[in-house]
C-alpha cells in the first residue's frame, strides 16, 4: 500500500465480508455463494501487510497531529479489494456539506 499524503488522510476501503446464516435449516442446494461487498470510510490509523485500521473520529494534539481515535475498525488485507485516499487539500474531491456563515442580524436602529 502506498503511503498516504497526510496523517489526516481519509480513506475509502472496498472489502469483501462473509455473510449468510439463514438461521434455519435449508438444503445444500438452496445455499448460494453470497460474499458481501462492503465500503468503509474513515481516518487511516495504521496499515501493515496484514491489515488496515481506520477510525471514524480522531482528535488532534496541541501539535496538530492525531493523538486519539474513536470507533476504530480493522480490515484484513486478504479481504480488501481497493483503498482510495481522499486528499486533504481538496483536490479531486467533492464537498458534500459546508456550513454557511450566519448573516449578521440587522439592527433595529438601522433596519
Amino acid at each position: 500500500m502506498k503511503k498516504p499524503k497526510s496523517p489526516l488522510s481519509i480513506i475509502y476501503v472496498k472489502w469483501t465480508d462473509a455473510c449468510g446464516a439463514t438461521g434455519s435449516w435449508v438444503t445444500i442446494a438452496e445455499i448460494e455463494e453470497q460474499p458481501l461487498e462492503c465500503w468503509t470510510a474513515g481516518f487511516l490509523i495504521h496499515s501493515t501487510k496484514k491489515s488496515v485500521t481506520i477510525a471514524a473520529t480522531i482528535a488532534l494534539g496541541h501539535d496538530g497531529q492525531p493523538e486519539q481515535a474513536n470507533s476504530e475498525f480493522v480490515v484484513p488485507m486478504s479481504c480488501i479489494d481497493k483503498i482510495i485516499e481522499l486528499p486533504v487539500d481538496g483536490s479531486d474531491a467533492r464537498v458534500l456539506y459546508a456550513r454557511r456563515a450566519k448573516k449578521p442580524e440587522k439592527s433595529k436602529a438601522t433596519g
